[in-house]
Order: C-alpha cells, then sequence, then structure tokens
C-alpha cells in the first residue's frame, strides 16, 4: 500500500460521473510534472489496490525498451548461452 502522505505534488479529489463512468481531474502540478497536456492519450490501470495513471509515451518509451533489449539478448544469444554455462 502507498502511504499517500508520501506522495509528491500531492492533492486530494473528489470523484466525479459523468454517464456511467466516473471521473476525477488530475492537479497542473502532476500533469506538468508527469509531462502530459490535453489531448494526450493516458493508461489507466490497477495495481494491488492502487489507481496507477502512465503516460502512453511513458508506456511506450518502456515498451520500446524492452524490445531493444530483446532484440540485444537474440543477437548475442551464443554469448548468453556461454555465459550462462561457466
Amino acid at each position: 500500500m502507498i502511504d499517500p502522505t508520501k506522495l509528491t505534488n500531492r492533492e486530494d479529489r473528489k470523484i466525479g460521473q459523468s454517464n456511467t463512468s466516473l471521473y476525477v481531474t488530475i492537479p497542473p502540478a502532476i500533469a506538468t510534472a508527469l509531462g502530459i497536456h490535453k489531448g494526450d492519450h493516458v493508461t489507466i490501470g490497477e495495481r494491488d489496490g492502487q489507481a496507477v495513471i502512465v503516460p502512453v509515451r511513458q508506456r511506450d518509451e518502456a515498451l520500446a525498451t524492452v524490445a531493444r533489449i530483446d532484440r540485444l539478448i537474440a543477437e548475442n544469444q551464443d554469448a548468453m548461452d556461454y555465459l550462462a554455462d561457466r
């Protein structure tokens, strides 16, 4: 569980509702810190009972890094096998 008192740029917000969806606004300081702006896309998910918002740009950068690592491992599989046998 994340301790809310240790969060950066912490602000309490009230959940609103529009039709059947719930919403919460993102405080300007947090949007600035995350580099998100009106019209940007975010991924919203749940992990260990916590809501998590990840800017799609950050998610895509992380996935690209994982893809590069996978490619390097595949390109150097002989060396990886050699090291694994040592």
